[in-house]
């Protein structure tokens, strides 16, 4: 029996929908009929559209079946229908890419989706559409609805989908504030009707509570948008408390079931509702006033009433009279001056032809933004002075719209919710110019004649020109071309795809529909654009061949046969090639080159090229052996020179080819070749480096100060003949491994590396002055050395390209600015950064090499021993000056200020490791830093060296973190203490790191690990006494001492109780 019944009612579709309504109904939903039905009658449900039914359901909320009844629009003469906000803009725009356009052959989208909103940037509003309308109209009729006609009324309620029950409750709300009428644009009169408003006032409990939470939304939309924009004077913390007591407030009075009820707590609910709103009005500069986003939304809406809610083009018998009561009634309450008046009726009938694609519609518009004055630039306030100015025709009713006519008295006519009347008509208008700019972004597709292309440029230029921004509209429209040409494209080279039987076919295809779009673009659209850029066909043509070569080549590339279909496709594209040239000669893309044919063996030669060169390349390096050959000083190795000549072999034997014109994807892959084998050979000289990973001392653990520990290893030094300091020292020695690697090569043959390095960059410039001479001349050339000289700067001089390389000092010669050159844009670049990465690892070898090795004693172990006067740092610099002098002699021209400041970096590390981490006989006071800023400041004139070394500046840079730490030192211990104990209180931050590692960088003023540290080396009883309450031990655990406990061990019998009383016996 049930299947009887379920199958009868699927033959019946209107018992199938007022059932699946009636059960919708029953479970929650609301469900908003059409004005004048009771319920869900026959021809209404005939009406329903399905599809748009279940996608309203499945979206949740309230089902609007006026919405889902919707008849389409028609589409003559105009853009398929565009749905959603826009953001609209007062100032001159950079064109934005278009969004997709549904063509004007599709079938329109769903009827539930109501056509565009206006929007302005950054504000947003937090009412729904069904409060939106409520409000709107219950404004209407507070202002106006005593004088408005009975039909009018009507029409606004078809309009804003209001039932004429809904209607009558509206106008009894409102007749319960006396007041209302003066402050229809404020929220005085909602803060008032919501506590006096009771659900006696309704006929059922459910429009009650809809009408509330109406007004309560109001309320809560408007102040908190005032508040989010600027809160009064210093009133920002009170403010927040209040706007967070009006939710709270908001959420109490919410009560959604009837049961639930209370007179008297709803009173006192919504008497806490409207003190805490009254709280945030008087801590906004806003106030109680609406924002003018809300006043000209609500004024969008009352102007869509002038068209028929069903005939979208059609103008309702009662718009004049309600144009007339708008601008002499409700338009002073909300603040709307005549110019916005007019802003938002051209958006409305603007809106209205997106809807029904009626083109008069824009000539509407436009005959009302001709009224306009400027409202930007120096010719804000005049007026326009063309036809029009005076009075704006509503089209086929023949209302006019005086500029001027029925002036409001209030002086709130002249004060909208804006910063001026001229600001907020402009919002308004670049609303209106991006909607049209986003039709006219893809106007092939969306515009459906050339007499709506006309209409939509002329209301796009009576724009621009009301904002002041009439000299922009031509880059607009570039940008509008541009994305025009390749939206079309796509939905062209898409169809080519589906209909071809193969690629070759496809990209004959293609070819064919890319020389109908630019057919069509040059006869239809481009003759209408060019009174307003009369470069619009160029950008057109430079856009398809963009957009043509993107999708193009890469087939071309591609090809391995040369069939019918390939050389149709061939012939097809050189023929737009070279129409496509002509036109956009001002503005000349890159050459395609498709007249050459693409060989396939051409790209087999050029890979087998780069792989013999490759197998060359690891040949050459297994014979380096890192010896000199040859005086010259700054010459590179021996492999340099090989692998350079066997590079530009290579690249000298596809230019004799004698193809011409060569492709440039050919070079181009062959040069990549090339940048892969010399970026190897670059990758294995920083390979056969030594490795000095483990060269630098390890951090040793904290201690603190104990008077009896440094005298007593004071008292071991001294000892003649008895165990050395050096055997206490915890520095451990240097590995074997690292004593016969870094330590074991020699000087020059780290040296060389670095050379042979820096000697590969110059001939990376040659290479690429090679390739450019030789791909621009067509003519065989001499080879290239392994150095830069005064030919290569003839060479760019006769060029005219300026040289550009790495800011560093001492940089090679330049490579050829090639800009222009897109197939040449970052040539060599891989083997450039890794020879650039093998020099600089070269210099830090060398560096770590002197610090850490050669002068460990000197720097790790003796500096700074036991005061700092024992050991000063004039020592250490005069070696590292020998060493940097002798190093530079022997050096590439591009190496000594590299070789500085990597010693420089290394050396400042070490210092800030002994001072931080030396160990417990490095002990420091305040008056200790005067000889340690000395010594800071003899390590900045070695390496600045009277203006021959490094740049004073970049030595004071990167001796700051040192001098941080001397900063630190200079403080008193209680003052270090303090700070301490204030640096752990701060919130945590990651720590930089030196090169040490583990060793915080001592930039921070207040970084805790630089103070404790501080106070680690502090020769004073109080930091001892503050360090042993955070448990730091007084001495170095024994396995800290390294080979030295060893000798401990043999020797304890032997040796002065003193000489260990520094270092512990435990094992940790």
């Amino acid at each position: 029996m049930l299947e009887l019944t379920l199958d009868e009612v699927v033959l019946d579709r209107r018992r199938l929908l007022c059932q699946l309504l009636k059960s919708l109904q029953q479970y929650g939903m609301s469900i908003l009929l059409p004005v004048g039905c009771s319920g869900f009658e026959d021809w209404l449900l005939d009406k329903v559209d399905v599809g748009a039914l279940l996608a309203s359901i499945a979206r949740g909320g309230e089902l609007d079946l006026m919405a889902i009844c919707r008849a389409p629009s028609s589409q003559r003469d105009a853009p398929a229908s565009r749905r959603g906000s826009l953001l609209g803009r007062a100032t001159p725009r950079t064109p934005q890419p278009s969004a997709e356009v549904t063509s004007a052959a599709t079938p329109a989208p769903a009827p539930a989706d109501r056509g565009l909103e206006l929007s302005i940037q950054d504000v947003t509003l937090d009412l729904d559409e069904s409060q939106l309308k409520d409000l709107t109209y219950a404004t209407f009729l507070a202002a106006a609805g005593d004088q408005a006609s009975p039909a009018l009324l009507g029409v606004l309620r078809a309009q804003l989908e209001v039932s004429a029950a809904r209607s009558d409750e509206l106008r009894a709300v409102a007749a319960l504030d006396a007041g209302a009428k003066q402050e229809i644009g404020t929220l005085h009169m909602h803060a008032r009707l919501l506590k006096t408003v009771r659900p006696s006032s309704f006929s059922s409990f459910k429009n009650f509570v809809r009408w509330r939470r109406g007004t309560s939304a109001t309320l809560w939309c408007v102040l908190r948008q005032a508040a989010t924009q600027r809160w009064r004077g210093a009133s920002d913390g009170s403010g927040r408390a209040a706007l967070a007591r009006l939710r709270g407030a908001l959420r109490r009075a919410d009560v959604a079931d009837a049961d639930e009820y209370d007179e008297a707590e709803y009173a006192a609910a919504t008497a806490a509702v409207v003190e805490a709103a009254g709280s945030v009005a008087a801590c906004c500069d806003a106030g109680w006033d609406f924002g003018w986003l809300l006043c000209a939304s609500i004024a969008d809406r009352l102007l869509r009433g002038t068209f028929d809610a069903l005939s979208e083009a059609e103008y309702v018998a009662e718009s004049d009279e309600l144009v007339g009561l708008l601008r002499a009634h409700v338009w002073p309450a909300l603040g709307i001056t005549p110019e916005l008046h007019l802003a938002l009726y051209a958006w409305v009938h603007f809106r209205q032809f997106v809807l029904s694609g009626e083109g008069r519609l824009l000539d509407s518009a436009n005959t009302i933004v001709k009224a306009l004055p400027v409202l930007g630039g120096a010719g804000a306030g005049e007026a326009s002075g063309g036809d029009g100015a005076d009075t704006a025709s509503n089209g086929a009713t023949g209302n006019a719209v005086s500029s001027t006519g029925n002036t409001p008295t209030s002086s709130r006519q002249a004060t909208p919710r804006a910063p001026d009347s001229a600001a907020a008509a402009s919002q308004v208008l670049g609303c209106l110019s991006e909607a049209v700019l986003g039709l006219l972004r893809d106007y092939h597709g969306s515009v459906g004649s050339q007499t709506a292309m006309a209409r939509l440029l002329a209301l796009l230029q009576g724009v621009e020109r009301a904002l002041g921004t009439l000299g922009g509209l031509p880059s607009l429209l570039r940008g509008a071309v541009r994305s025009s040409v390749r939206a079309e494209f796509g939905r062209r080279r898409a169809a080519a795809a589906r209909g071809a039987a193969g690629e070759a076919a496809a990209a004959a295809a293609l070819a064919a529909s890319a020389i109908e779009l630019l057919r069509t673009e040059l006869r239809a659209y481009s003759p209408l654009l060019l009174p307003v850029e009369p470069r619009a066909r160029g950008v057109a043509a430079r856009a398809l061949q963009d957009a043509f070569g993107a999708a193009f080549l890469p087939w071309v590339v591609g090809v391995s046969v040369l069939d019918k279909a390939t050389l149709e496709a061939l012939r097809l594209g050189v023929a737009l090639e070279e129409f496509l040239k002509k036109e956009a000669r001002e503005d000349p893309g890159e050459p395609w080159d498709l007249q050459a044919r693409i060989n396939p063996l051409l790209y087999q030669w050029v890979e087998g090229q780069a792989s013999m060169l490759r197998g060359w390349i690891t040949r050459i390096l297994a014979s380096e052996d890192w010896q000199r050959h040859g005086r010259q000083p700054g010459r590179g190795a021996r492999s340099t020179t090989e692998a350079v000549k066997a590079a530009t072999d290579t690249l000298e034997g596809l230019f004799d080819l004698g193809i011409s014109p060569l492709p440039t994807g050919v070079l181009r892959c062959l040069v990549d070749g090339v940048d892969g084998a010399l970026g190897a050979y670059a990758a294995g000289v920083r390979a056969s480096l030594p490795s000095v990973a483990t060269l630098r001392p390890p951090r040793p653990a904290l201690t603190r100060y104990k008077r009896e520990v440094v005298a007593a290893a004071q008292e071991a030094e001294a000892a003649d003949g008895r165990v050395g300091l050096e055997s206490l020292s915890w520095v451990p020695p240097v590995s074997r491994a690292e004593a016969e690697g870094v330590l074991a090569t020699p000087w020059d043959a780290l040296l060389l590396r670095a050379n042979a390095a820096a000697a590969l960059l110059d001939a990376l410039d040659e290479l690429e002055r090679l390739v450019l001479d030789r791909w621009q001349a067509g003519t065989p050339r001499g080879g290239v050395g392994g150095g830069s000289g005064a030919d290569g700067a003839s060479a760019s001089n006769r060029h005219g390209l300026p040289a550009a390389d790495e800011p560093a000092a001492g940089a090679s010669a330049a490579a050829y600015d090639v800009t222009g050159l897109d197939w040449a844009t970052g040539m060599f670049a891989g083997a450039r950064g890794a020879a650039r990465a093998a020099r600089d690892a070269a210099c830090h070898v060398v560096a770590r090499r002197l610090v850490c090795g050669d002068l460990r004693t000197a720097v790790y172990e003796r500096l700074y021993r036991f005061h700092v006067q024992a050991a000063r740092l004039g020592g250490v610099l005069q070696e590292v000056d020998r060493v940097l002098g002798t190093l530079c002699a022997g050096a590439h021209d591009a190496l000594p200020a590299l070789l500085a400041r990597a010693l420089c970096a290394e050396l400042l590390d070490a210092l800030a490791f002994v001072l931080l981490d030396g160990g417990p006989l490095r002990l420091f006071v305040p008056g200790d830093v005067d000889a340690l800023e000395a010594d800071l400041t003899a390590l900045q004139a070695l390496f600045h060296a009277e203006a021959d070394g490094l740049e004073l500046d970049e030595v004071e840079s990167a001796s700051a973190p040192l001098s941080a730490i001397l900063d630190a030192m200079a403080l008193d211990t209680d003052v270090l203490i303090a700070n301490y104990k204030q640096a752990l209180a701060l919130p945590a931050r990651p720590l930089a790191t030196t090169q040490h590692g583990a060793a915080p960088a001592p930039a921070p003023a207040l970084d805790p690990d630089v103070l404790l540290r501080v106070l680690c080396h502090r020769a004073e009883h109080a930091a001892s006494k503050f360090l042993k309450g955070l448990k730091i031990n007084k001495r170095l655990p024994l396995s800290a001492v390294g080979q030295a406990g060893e000798v401990l061990q043999k020797v304890k019998s032997k040796t002065s109780p003193g000489l260990l009383r520094g270092f512990s016996t435990k094992k940790k």
